[in-house]
């Protein structure tokens, strides 16, 4: 199964935390933390989640 199809169904557990936008920032951070380790600065890690 694709990491990224088991992650997205993970996320969606959250998603009643959120309205839609905040939801796909969350998403985006969230993706973007595990493509950089960690690494970066809060730009970064939304520019790497997209």
């Amino acid at each position: 199964m694709d990491l990224l199809f088991c992650l997205e169904s993970i996320l969606s557990d959250f998603r009643h935390l959120f309205n839609q936008h905040n939801f796909a920032l969350f998403q985006a951070f969230i993706f973007g933390f595990i493509a950089n380790r960690g690494n970066g600065t809060l730009t970064e890690l939304y520019q790497s989640g997209a």
